[in-house]
């Protein structure tokens, strides 16, 4: 079959995006009280996840396989920091992403920060 890109990109992501859209509905009732019992962490914990990987997913359709404060140029010169770190919000928590870019062993931490229910309100 000898289609052009732009086709195929059509019918392979039309297919992909049924069969995730399925799946999440599949997820949504095990929100089900009457059928499942749940913790409301274990609910933020799915919710922060699928956020996660909604962002990762935008990335790389924004060009970028992952990410960096990096200026690619400059790479072989950087003297100064070589870590990156972000966070997204997501509501009942934050989504930490710290990424080392260079050193002996480099690699991507990711955790779920849950806000401090502990701390007393400043006035």
């Amino acid at each position: 079959m000898n289609e052009v890109k732009h086709e195929r990109f059509r019918r392979i992501v039309e297919k992909r995006m049924t069969g995730i859209i399925k799946d999440l509905k599949k997820l949504g009732n095990c929100a089900e009280p009457a059928s499942y019992e749940y913790t409301e962490r274990e609910a933020e914990q799915i919710i922060a996840e699928l956020e996660l990987q909604i962002f990762h997913l935008r990335e790389r359709f924004a060009g970028r396989k992952r990410f960096s404060l990096r200026n690619e140029d400059n790479a072989a010169n950087e003297t100064t920091d070589n870590a990156a770190s972000f966070e997204v919000d997501c509501g009942a928590g934050v989504i930490v992403v710290d990424e080392l870019l260079s050193g002996p062993h480099p690699g991507v931490r990711v955790f779920f920060k849950l806000p401090d229910c502990n701390r007393p309100e400043e006035n």
